[in-house]
């Protein structure tokens, strides 16, 4: 899949959420906002005919502050795929980051914008979790039945 197949993708996208034009950048990424809080990056990945999503779920540096219990949740969790098949990792920024490889079919949007509402909803609930780091981060219940027992390739 070509980075030409990717920007009609997202332009379809756009249109649904009000954006018009939206396309990959120079670098072949997107960057989008939601609700003046989540910073999506879109990425386009040739090699795997797709475009890999992530979004940091905690500040910058925040990573280092997280106990065994947070840490144990999340590698559970990714274990699992955390739910729809993203995962969650530490990124070199020392943030918690849920991260998710879509394949990129067809012409139209519907795929990456399920995706994004997916993510976003998961956003939510591990910066809340994350947020209370010792208490108890313990993984979503329902995220995990529904995955599937594989890896998943980022």
């Amino acid at each position: 899949m070509g980075r030409d197949e990717v920007d009609t993708v997202l332009a379809d996208l756009g249109e649904r959420i009000g954006i018009a034009g939206l396309r990959l950048d120079a670098a072949g990424a997107c960057q989008l906002v939601f609700d003046q809080r989540w910073l999506v990056t879109l990425l386009h990945v040739p090699q795997q005919a797709g475009v890999a999503l992530n979004c940091p779920v905690t500040a910058a540096g925040h990573a280092e502050q997280l106990g065994a219990k947070a840490l144990r949740a999340m590698l559970r969790a990714g274990f699992h795929g955390a739910g729809s098949g993203t995962t969650l990792a530490i990124g070199p920024d020392d943030r918690a980051y849920l991260q998710r490889l879509l394949p990129v079919t067809g012409r139209r949007g519907d795929a990456l914008h399920q995706a994004l509402e997916q993510l976003l909803d998961l956003a939510e609930t591990w910066a809340e979790r994350l947020g209370r780091a010792e208490s108890d981060p313990s993984p979503p219940r329902g995220d995990s039945a529904s995955a599937p027992w594989a890896m998943q390739r980022v």
